[in-house]
C-alpha cells in the first residue's frame, strides 16, 4: 500500500502500463529528474509491483522498467 501512496509512483505505473520504459524516458515524460524517478522505481521494484531489466544504450546501460501485474486488488 505504501508504494501506491505516492502520486509519482502511480504515474510511473500508468506510463509503463502502455510500454516498458527506461529512467530517462520516464523522467522526460513526467518532467522530473532521473534521480527522483530512479528512487521511485526502486521503491516500486522492492514492493514487487514492477520488474526491471538492463540493456545497453547509447550512453551506457539502460534500466528498463515494466509492469509486473495487469491488476492489483486491495481488500480492506
Amino acid at each position: 500500500m505504501k508504494a501506491l501512496s505516492s502520486k509519482t509512483r502511480r504515474s510511473i505505473l500508468q506510463e509503463i502500463q502502455v510500454r516498458p520504459m527506461d529512467v530517462s524516458d520516464l523522467a522526460a515524460q513526467l518532467e522530473m529528474t532521473e534521480a527522483n524517478i530512479s528512487a521511485q522505481i526502486k521503491k516500486l521494484e522492492e514492493a514487487g509491483l514492477i520488474e526491471c531489466d538492463y540493456s545497453s544504450g547509447k550512453h551506457g546501460v539502460r534500466k528498463i522498467s515494466r509492469i509486473k501485474y495487469n491488476q492489483v486488488l486491495i481488500f480492506l
